[in-house]
């Protein structure tokens, strides 16, 4: 019989193996993920997502220790007072962000993911209002009534193939005046995007502000994942 320090001696090193095994599977999907993004097409990025999608959702419960979400869950709380606002989800993936945004107390809550296989699994958390297979395109307006939400929130969507400065002038279309837009983006691309790095997206978001569409835009630093921060944009748009 193995004595109880044996045995968990084992377990321990179980443990450990599975953790590394998770680790693998998670950095391939996220080096595959970064390569289609910064290479591929619209159309290759979404097949990579629903390819993958029952994977993104097993590792982030198992390694994706993911303080970014929780803390831009805060952040949007602190921007909006009313819990029965209207918010939207852009880039909502499996519904992870919005996890964290319903223990804050917001009800009404819509999703906005070109992956039809991420929100297959999305839908089963049974957290949204509405859902929208779709993807913002800078030449062509969603299916979304202007003025609708209240606010929109996205995190670890900000980034090359996914979200960009282009993608602005809709957001502003469906939110109502004096709405907020409050995402995150972490400091990798910050210093590696071309689109973002040397200020460009500060700028950018700045030049939002300069025309008159934009009231204030705030950043303050935050967690995003372990080891990795990010800022975290809050966006008040023109009433």
């Amino acid at each position: 019989m193995l004595s109880k320090n044996k045995s968990n001696d084992l377990n321990d090193g179980d443990d450990n193996l599975v953790k590394e095994q998770v680790e693998e599977r998670d950095q391939r999907i996220r080096d595959g993920l970064a390569k289609i993004g910064e290479e591929g097409t619209a159309e290759e990025l979404i097949e990579f997502y629903d390819k993958n999608a029952k994977e993104f959702e097993e590792t982030r419960g198992l390694v994706r220790s993911n303080p970014g979400r929780e803390h831009l869950a805060r952040a949007v709380s602190r921007a909006v007072s009313d819990k029965s606002a209207r918010l939207l989800e852009c880039g909502a993936g499996t519904g992870a962000g919005a996890e964290y945004v319903f223990q804050q107390g917001f009800t009404n809550i819509d999703a906005l993911e070109p992956s039809q296989g991420m929100l297959d699994i999305a839908k089963i958390k049974n957290i949204y209002k509405h859902i929208y297979c779709a993807a913002f395109q800078s030449d062509k307006q969603l299916d979304i009534q202007d003025d609708t939400y209240d606010a929109l929130f996205f995190s670890a969507s900000f980034l090359p193939g996914h979200l960009g400065v282009e993608h602005l002038p809709e957001m502003i279309r469906i939110l109502k005046p004096g709405g907020v837009i409050i995402f995150n983006v972490a400091d990798k691309y910050l210093l590696r995007a071309e689109e973002f790095k040397d200020g460009k997206l500060d700028s950018a978001l700045q030049s939002f502000v300069a025309d008159g569409r934009f009231e204030s835009v705030s950043t303050e630093r935050g967690p995003y994942r372990v080891q990795e921060d990010c800022n975290i944009y809050t966006i008040y748009i023109a009433k």
